[in-house]
């Protein structure tokens, strides 16, 4: 066990500015990395083969990858084949995953880059990471999972983002806080304030799940949105499987600009469960053609209980559905 230990301003041409784990499975409680610069994965920490660890009452702050050859991955922390990470009362604070200055790149994880890689975070705190490609795609501003299904439960997410450093492009951004290829459990977040900006392709302001079910049982999003996007769907979230949203409350979340939009809270691709949401205050403006103030529903899902409260389609040549458009038969009972 590593215990109340510091790694500040260390610097790594390649991988883990302030440790690499390579095969061990140590445990780090009350450790700070702050301010490490790595150049390819793992600004703060990188681990790979079969490396296990246990993060409790851990601080990653302003730790940074900037590549100058390729992807950059994972701001503060990288883990990678088969090494599984479990985090507990962590906070992460302006972690960044950028190309270097002048240097082309795709961006993933801001915060925590896991790849075939199962990830547990309870109680953590994220807090303005970002994964800002250049003349590429950006995916994940707080935490991209690749493969495997990460459980995030009771984490607060604010102002996490995904930018691209030259707005207008053809290039694709996912995931404001945090991008998934594959469904999890997702109990209890909340998301304040997170975005995508910038991309010819964007999807889920807060958060982007590919496929599978996934579990999001009384999530709160707040401000989160889409912006200066040519095609956007969600601004709060992105979930092309089906869900559970039970009690979930979506406010002032929103999709502004581009050409066409989907679900100024969230894009909801499969038959779900929205009992005892609310959906406020959400909106779609621009746009030459745009889809469901709130929410567009694209598979036959339960409503009951729901609320739809001032939410909006304004500008657009064609617009549908100002609250919800529903693309399968439902329940509102």
């Amino acid at each position: 066990t590593i215990r109340n230990c510091m790694f500040t301003a260390n610097t790594a041409l390649d991988r883990g500015a302030g440790a690499a784990v390579v095969n061990g499975q140590p445990s780090f409680t009350g450790v700070t990395f702050s301010s490490n610069t790595a150049t390819e994965r793992g600004g703060g920490v990188y681990l790979m083969v079969n490396s296990d660890v246990t993060w409790t009452n851990c601080v990653f702050s302003n730790n940074r990858v900037n590549n100058r050859s390729g992807d950059s991955y994972g701001g503060a922390v990288a883990a990678e084949s088969a090494s599984d990470q479990t985090f507990a009362n962590c906070t992460f604070n302006s972690n960044k995953a950028e190309p270097d200055t002048g240097y082309n790149g795709g961006a993933r994880g801001g915060a925590v880059w896991l790849n075939n890689t199962v990830g547990a975070f309870a109680d953590c705190t994220f807090n303005a990471n970002s994964a800002n490609p250049r003349n590429d795609s950006g995916y994940g501003g707080a935490i991209y999972a690749l493969t495997a299904a990460p459980a995030i439960q009771r984490c607060v997410f604010t102002n996490d983002r995904v930018q691209h450093l030259i707005p207008q492009n053809s290039y694709s951004g996912y995931g404001g806080a945090v991008y998934t290829t594959a469904a999890g459990l997702f109990e209890g977040n909340t998301f304040t304030g997170c975005s995508v900006t910038g991309f010819n392709d964007a999807r889920g302001g807060a958060a982007y799940c590919e496929s599978g079910a996934m579990h999001v049982v009384g999530g709160s999003f707040a401000g989160c949105s889409i912006s200066q996007s040519s095609s956007a769907c969600g601004g709060a979230a992105y979930v092309g499987g089906t869900a559970d949203y039970s009690n979930c409350s979506f406010t002032s979340c929103a999709i502004s600009g581009g050409s066409s939009a989907f679900g100024g809270a969230g894009y909801f691709g499969g038959a779900s469960n929205f009992a005892g949401c609310s959906f406020t205050t959400c909106s779609i403006s621009a746009g030459s053609s745009a889809f469901g103030g709130a929410g567009y529903f694209g598979g036959a899902s339960n409503f009951a209980g729901c609320s739809f409260t001032t939410c909006s389609i304004s500008a657009g040549s064609s617009a549908f559905g100002g609250a919800g458009y529903f693309g399968g038969a439902s329940n509102f009972a």
